[in-house]
């Protein structure tokens, strides 16, 4: 009988503390409270356009009077670069804030043009933006390109990856198993360099200090013709032919057909498996406006350093096709 009674008591305690928790909330709802740090919103906030790699100057924040509360809220009138989307923007913006409980109210005031976005919480405003494209701004970061060295082409996961809208370019060794599949790299808008190195095998390929320069000539035409679109014709400085007496000839045999020879190192080589995302981002951090860096690695560091890039691509870092170098 005593338990009936404990438990009875504590059923009915539990019940009260419900009642008087629902009673807060509505007193709190009634008065205007509110749960988020005014604080914390705006930092979010501009964090999440700071991401896309907008100037400080873009952004320009007032304060404003709710009328129906007299509550004082920041307001924001944000100019963004042609190249930027407001509805990009405004997506950022509701992942970020999508858990909180927050009301987030958007406008277009005019169609692919002016829009408005507000954050109410028990219908008091707490921040206001109003977005609109800037006459005459960019965002000019430079831009990146990556050449990718190990691709296997008959590899289904290899496949699928050319087959994405990434832009990259495939370097492949010349061989005819190779050469039969620069039409799948092509239809996928994808370009194609050529690597001159020791592990050519196929003989119209392949070259050696020690061929006449007959048959070194007859490697060029036949290099030159079947890989007529390649992006870069692209030696390797470790090749000892590249350190021969032959290889004068065959570079200007190369230049007679308007072919521009590259070393290796003449692109920035990401081959050390400790360090690849170090000097991928030290690279990425000194690259000046207008300027364009050149990336070759493997597909195994080029899908690690995947989550980067689009941060990078998302900030306003263009990210080229080899065949978009000027």
């Amino acid at each position: 009988m005593k338990i009936l009674r404990f438990l009875f008591i504590a059923a009915l305690i539990l019940l009260l503390i419900n009642i008087l928790i629902e009673f807060t909330l509505k007193q709190n709802k009634s008065a205007g409270k509110i749960s988020v740090n005014a604080e914390d919103l705006q930092l979010r906030f501009e964090s999440s356009l700071k991401g896309f790699g907008l100037n400080d100057e873009w952004l320009k924040k007032i304060t404003e009077k709710d009328q129906e509360s007299g509550t004082i809220y920041p307001s924001y009138k944000i100019n963004l670069p042609g190249d930027l989307s407001i509805p990009e923007i405004l997506l950022e913006v509701y992942n970020e804030f999508r858990k909180d409980s927050l009301i987030i109210e958007s406008i277009e005031k005019r169609a692919g043009g002016k829009s408005t976005l507000a954050f109410k919480e028990n219908k008091l405003i707490l921040l206001s933006a109003e977005f609109n494209y800037g006459k005459n701004i960019k965002r000019e970061r430079g831009a990146l390109a990556f050449i990718i060295k190990n691709i296997e082409l008959d590899n289904q996961d290899d496949s699928l990856l050319i087959e994405s809208a990434d832009k990259f370019n495939v370097l492949i060794t010349p061989s005819e198993e190779n050469l039969n599949q620069i039409s799948f790299i092509t239809e996928n808008r994808k370009n194609y360099s050529v690597i001159i190195s020791d592990e050519i095998n196929e003989a119209n390929y392949k070259l050696d200090a020690s061929y006449s320069r007959l048959r070194i000539l007859n490697v060029i035409k036949a290099l030159s013709v079947d890989y007529a679109n390649a992006s870069f014709f692209i030696i390797d400085d470790s090749f000892d032919f590249h350190q021969s007496e032959s290889f004068d000839y065959f570079n200007n045999e190369l230049i007679k057909r308007n072919i521009k020879l590259y070393k290796l190192s003449d692109f920035i080589l990401l081959d050390d498996e400790e360090n690849v995302s170090e000097k991928f981002n030290t690279n990425v951090k000194e690259l000046k406006k207008g300027e364009t860096k050149v990336f070759v690695l493997s597909k195994e560091f080029y899908l690690l350093l995947k989550t980067d890039i689009l941060l990078l691509k998302k900030s306003g870092v263009k990210i080229y096709n080899t065949s978009e170098i000027k």
